[in-house]
């Protein structure tokens, strides 16, 4: 009886392997390859690390059951060194179905700089029949270039104003500001700010550097300077204002950096907007008459006040003396003073003499010899010497002539 037993279960053994055999020989035969599509993508870029997603989609055209499991994922830079890893635990793949497996790798390259990046990914890929298991080793190398990847960086878009604030003799003192925005996902600096001031002509009128700092990543920062101009800058038509600079980041631990330029063009300043308001220039008209046999003599003395620090020119300064008379009004004489130099922080006194003949004086409908009082009206120009713009000079005033009558 138990020898029987004995046969029994050999038999029933071999007739198993058999089957098994014949189902890895089946196996063997029926067993379509898997379509593996891999996708290596770079999804965000940093200061310190490149973070790279990596998608594993199989494809089952089996009708039975396939096991995926123990991807791993290696990133190797062509010396050889390790700079990112991760895994996937993976899992079954229905019949004739797709799945995708995902992971993320965060890859710092810790100050090397390498061109090209090698995805070693290894896993196995299996069948499942019953409790009958078959395995294929799965090896793919992705190369993937890093010169792509950092030239994703964009440059700061700038943008420049300026104003003028002080003048002197021979400078211009005038304040920029640089509004600078970062469209990266990473912080990056900007230095060496350098700017200079020219002409239409091409001349350079001017130059200032500005230290710079860190723009945050999508964000914007300002940066602010000052420098001085050529008192020449107010003879041009238009000032161009030319910024270069080294824009730089840190990306996944290597540091680039890229030139950048800009150009602004600005409205040359008005000289009397450079005057300080809290300085005016004050002017006074101050006529003196006397009798003569030929007419109306009149000793007039220009007094102009100038608290600037400028030493300015009056030129082209002409008196114009009117007679009035019931809201009527007409020329008598007019008087040139001579061009003079206007001392900064002093009075001036600009003298100069008009005759008014008598027969000027009967003009009026009211048929007397002198008016009841004349107008003045001063008109002319306070210029720096050298430069071709001018402050105009218009003002008036009235004078009593009854001393007369």
């Amino acid at each position: 009886m138990k020898m029987k037993i004995i046969i029994i279960l050999i038999s029933m053994i071999t007739i198993i392997n058999v089957t098994a055999a014949s189902f890895i020989f089946f196996d063997i035969q029926v067993l379509q390859t898997p379509v593996t599509t891999i996708n290596i993508d770079v999804i965000e870029i940093n200061s310190k690390e490149v973070i790279i997603e990596t998608t594993i989609d199989i494809s089952n055209q089996n009708a039975f059951e396939l096991i995926a499991k123990n991807f791993e994922i290696t990133m190797i830079t062509p010396e050889g060194k390790k700079v990112g890893h991760a895994t996937i635990k993976g899992g079954s793949i229905p019949p004739n179905e797709n799945k995708t497996f995902v992971t993320v790798a965060h890859v710092a390259f810790n100050g090397s700089s390498p061109k090209m990046l090698t995805s070693k990914i290894t896993g196995v890929l299996g069948l499942c029949i019953g409790f009958i298991h078959k395995t294929i080793p799965l090896s793919v190398d992705i190369i993937t270039s890093i010169e792509k990847v950092i030239g994703q960086v964009s440059p700061p878009s700038i943008q420049i104003t300026a104003d003028f604030s002080d003048i002197t003799q021979e400078r211009i003192r005038f304040n920029v500001s640089i509004d600078a925005y970062n469209p990266n996902a990473f912080n990056i600096h900007i230095r060496n700010i350098s700017m200079t001031v020219e002409t239409e002509t091409g001349k350079k009128v001017g130059n200032l550097t500005i230290i710079g700092g860190i723009i945050p990543y999508k964000n914007s920062a300002e940066f602010t300077g000052n420098g001085k101009m050529l008192i020449e800058a107010l003879n041009a038509k238009i000032l161009f204002i030319n910024m270069s600079a080294t824009a730089g980041a840190e990306i996944a631990g290597v540091n680039e950096s890229v030139s950048i330029s800009a150009e602004t063009i600005v409205k040359v300043p008005n000289l009397s907007e450079l005057i300080p308001p809290d300085s005016p220039i004050d002017l006074i008209i101050k006529p003196e008459y006397e009798a003569s046999l030929t007419g109306l003599i009149g000793h007039l003395t220009l007094e102009i006040h100038n608290p600037t620090k400028l030493t300015l020119t009056a030129e082209d300064v002409t008196v114009y003396t009117y007679a009035t008379s019931n809201n009527e009004r007409q020329l008598i004489s007019k008087c040139e003073l001579e061009d003079s130099i206007v001392k900064s922080e002093n009075l001036t006194y600009i003298r100069g003499e008009e005759i008014i003949p008598y027969s000027n004086l009967l003009t009026l409908s009211q048929g007397t010899l002198f008016p009841g009082e004349v107008l003045l009206l001063v008109r002319g120009n306070l210029t720096i010497p050298g430069i071709n713009q001018s402050i105009w000079l218009g003002f008036g005033g009235y004078n009593d002539m009854h001393l007369f009558t």
